[in-house]
């Protein structure tokens, strides 16, 4: 299942490599790969959707994971394993 942006759902496990998360969401980026865990708001159940990246074209990351570990941002968390 496909919708217009190329996200696919997805059953397969990923090891996060850059993952930054909230209580009602993950977006992880690794091996090529963008992984969006999303809880849906009206039944609690997660669902997983992919979509490929080109990580040479992620360089926006380095300045959300320096944001997102600024002093001011307490609503998220980014978690580099």
């Amino acid at each position: 299942m496909t919708n217009p942006n190329d996200w696919h759902i997805s059953y397969i496990t990923y090891a996060p490599s850059i993952e930054i998360r909230n209580d009602n969401m993950s977006l992880n980026f690794t091996a090529g790969v963008a992984v969006l865990n999303i809880k849906n708001s009206s039944n609690g159940k997660w669902g997983q959707f992919i979509r490929e990246v080109d990580m040479s074209t992620t360089g926006f990351l380095r300045e959300i994971i320096i944001r997102a570990e600024s002093p001011g941002a307490r609503d998220s968390s980014v978690h580099k394993p």
